[in-house]
Parts: C-alpha cells; sequence; structure tokens
C-alpha cells in the first residue's frame, strides 16, 4: 500500500469522536472469495488534545465492519450495550458503549506496532453520535460489498 500523507486522504470516510478512517481500496480487488476479497487497505488516525496515532494497511475486513455497524444499530435502538469494531491483529479497536440515559463513551486502542506499542484513547460521547457513523459505514459497504466465494454457492 502506497504510504498517503494526511494532507492527500481527503475528507474520512468514517469519523466518530477522535477516531477517523479512510478506506484506500480493497487489499486484493480482484479476489472474490470471502475471506482474501475482504479486506481494506485503510488509514486511520485516532487523535486527542495531547496525542496522535495513525496506523495504516490491509486491517479491516468488511465483515467486521459490518458487525459493527449492526452492533451499533442495537445500541441506538436500546439505548444499552456495547458495539465493539476490532481488527484481528490488533492494530486497532473501538469499542462504543451507551447507557440507559443515552450517555456513553468510546474507548480506541490503537497501535502501529502491536510489538512495542500501545495507545488507548477514551472519548465521552452519547447516541446523538451514533446515526452518522452508522450511515458511513452503510456508504462504505455500498461501496465495497461484502463479497462470498462464488465455490460455496
Amino acid at each position: 500500500m502506497k504510504r498517503m500523507e494526511p494532507d492527500e486522504l481527503g475528507p474520512p470516510d468514517l469519523e466518530l469522536c477522535g477516531l477517523r478512517i479512510w478506506v484506500v481500496g480493497r487489499e486484493y480487488e480482484q479476489s472474490e472469495d470471502y475471506w482474501d476479497g475482504n479486506w481494506l487497505n485503510v488509514v486511520a488516525c485516532c487523535a486527542s488534545l495531547s496525542a496522535e496515532v495513525w496506523v495504516r494497511g490491509p486491517m479491516v475486513h468488511l465483515t467486521g465492519l459490518r458487525r459493527w455497524q449492526l452492533d451499533l444499530e442495537n445500541v441506538l435502538r436500546d439505548l444499552s450495550g456495547s458495539a465493539e469494531l476490532a481488527t484481528p491483529e490488533g492494530d486497532l479497536s473501538a469499542v462504543v458503549e451507551i447507557d440507559a440515559l443515552g450517555r456513553g463513551q468510546m474507548r480506541v486502542s490503537i497501535t502501529p506496532d502491536i510489538m512495542t506499542e500501545n495507545h488507548s484513547l477514551t472519548f465521552q460521547m452519547d447516541q446523538s453520535y451514533l446515526p452518522e457513523v452508522i450511515v458511513s459505514i452503510n456508504q462504505i459497504l455500498a461501496e465495497y460489498p461484502i463479497r462470498t466465494d462464488r465455490r460455496r454457492k
């Protein structure tokens, strides 16, 4: 994946509190199978007043993004619970928790090098933040539909 500088990225495809994610494209554009065909190359940044951490690479699987969207919809509907976006290698994790009053937080763990670094940031939020991120995930899934292995049909 070509290294893209922040000023080349444009507006993020997904933004929630201090977490911004840009989708660069599929890792294996020609692959139609479930596993290889659903990896997204992303650039992600999580920033607070005192820290900014960037990661990049093929770390988001579309099925994990879809699962996060469904869980966020459930949290918004029920005004309780949690929803987690997690990457298999542990580069990025975002956990949203909302209570019965609609108040909550998002905890982000992000690292460009899982062997030597670990960064965690927590943001206060409420349920009003969720509809916009759900729409953003819908747009990503519309542009990058989940692929299934044609041999399994």
